[in-house]
């Protein structure tokens, strides 16, 4: 051996990073989620979908879906978000948000979501259109999922509605 000190210092940087890998940071406290996060929801098909919320500073939150797990710390202004795979159109699936506590959220689909805004005629009922009866009476859609947001003056983004 021509440098045996060389090999001692990789030996010692090796098994200090190896103990190193085992440090979990502590399970998130606290855990908020906004309101649009629920049983019944519908997250969007084919693309990244977010997942975010805010929980006590310092901690790890995970979030299970879809056979996918997936971790974030919490960041000092409370802040924590992560990104799930893009997922196939289907469904139903739970959603678990896993810290000192969990949340689960049941009867998630994953497909298209729709914003809609806008004009007041979005408030119209279909009990107020033309054929209404039938037309509800003839409606077997389980998989439409429809929320609701309240009107809501607000000069900066909120966390939740």
């Amino acid at each position: 051996m021509k440098h045996p000190k060389i090999y001692l210092c990789m030996a010692v940087i090796v098994l200090v990073l190896a103990a190193g890998c085992g440090v979990k940071p502590p399970t998130a406290e606290n855990i908020r989620l906004s309101a649009i996060f629920s049983d019944h929801m519908v997250l969007q098909r084919d693309m990244d979908i977010p997942v975010w919320g805010k929980a006590d500073p310092g901690g790890y939150v995970q979030v299970k879906f879809a056979d996918q797990l997936r971790g974030a710390a919490v960041a000092e202004d409370s802040s924590w978000s992560l990104k799930l795979k893009p997922v196939r159109a289907g469904g139903p699936y739970s959603l678990s948000v896993i810290g000192a506590d969990t949340t689960r959220f049941e009867d998630v689909l994953v497909g298209e979501v729709w914003l809609c805004s806008g004009q007041s005629n979005m408030n119209w009922s279909v009990r107020f259109s033309m054929n209404s009866e039938p037309e509800i009476k003839n409606a077997v859609y389980p998989t439409i999922r429809l929320c609701t947001v309240k009107q809501a003056v607000a000069d900066t983004p909120r966390f939740s509605f």
